[in-house]
């Protein structure tokens, strides 16, 4: 089967950085893609809209701040959703390949991930993908290497079966679900889950590289960044749902985890698609 080029639907933006071709590509709704491949790997990160992937005769829905993982020259066929999509895809040409042995097994397999940690290094990208001034180049390039080294480190997690303490995983099922709401203290969650606070402080900082304070910080973050990307609420309204004491709160933690302002981060959306919020309306 001779490959494919990298998008069969609409390219919108096309650039190589340091032997990475990010392209941004739409597709049509319902649009039906039979089987094919292509030539180089590829992580494909999910914009806007929906559709279905089927590889060895398994299909898998892909859904908005989804990043897929495809190896070089892997079969796979696409159903488009009723909305179409919008993706952002990054090939990784040979010579970079052979300069990425380090995560040479997660790119040898398909992979569709749904990490919120992926997402938000995928929105950065993508953000500056929208800018691309003189630092972008140096910027993308370290943003895609630092989301192959998450995604490798997730991948390597389970394939060696790596187990968490039960209590330590309801404590982070409770900053997933409360991160936005008032009063939620290292205290407050190590009562819940019945650890001393300087237990779970310093075994959370082993298993997740993190502090308790910048994951739910960086948790406020992610969500403000998808509402931004999402929908038309006002910066003052995300930045009162995300947790924030009020907008200013949210624009510098924003800068700190985006390296630039919520209201920079929604013109590269809105710039690139203005209907994105038809795409994906947001919750009220």
């Amino acid at each position: 089967m001779p490959f494919s080029p990298i998008t069969l639907g609409q390219q919108i933006k096309s650039a190589e950085v340091e032997g990475f071709v990010l392209t941004e590509t739409k597709h049509a709704p319902s649009l039906v893609i039979p089987s094919h491949a292509h030539e180089h790997a590829s992580l494909s990160f999910v914009l806007n809209g929906s559709f279905i992937e089927t590889l060895n005769r398994q299909a898998r829905q892909c859904a908005p701040f989804n990043l897929v993982i495809k190896p070089a020259g892997e079969i796979h066929s696409d159903r488009y959703g009723q909305l179409g999509a919008q993706c952002l895809i990054i090939e990784i040409k040979p010579g970079r390949m052979e300069r990425l042995r380090s995560v040479s097994r997660l790119l040898n397999s398909p992979s569709l991930l749904q990490s919120d940690s992926l997402s938000l290094l995928a929105m950065r990208v993508y953000s500056e993908f929208q800018a691309m001034d003189a630092a972008s180049v140096l910027t993308i390039e370290g943003l895609i290497l630092e989301m192959l080294a998450e995604a490798s480190r997730s991948y390597s997690m389970r394939k060696q079966g790596t187990t968490r303490p039960r209590w330590l995983l309801r404590a982070v099922e409770l900053m997933n679900e409360e991160f936005a709401r008032e009063g939620l203290t290292l205290s407050r969650v190590a009562a819940e889950v019945g650890v001393h606070p300087a237990h779970l402080a310093r075994t959370f900082r082993r298993a997740y590289r993190s502090t308790v304070g910048d994951y739910v910080r960086r948790l406020r973050v992610e969500y403000a960044a998808r509402e931004i990307a999402r929908s038309d609420r006002s910066l003052a309204e995300i930045a009162s749902a995300a947790g924030f004491y009020d907008q200013s709160h949210m624009t510098t933690a924003f800068r700190l985890h985006m390296r630039t302002t919520p209201a920079a981060f929604r013109a590269a959306f809105k710039t690139s698609n203005p209907a994105t919020k038809k795409l994906r309306p947001s919750k009220t």
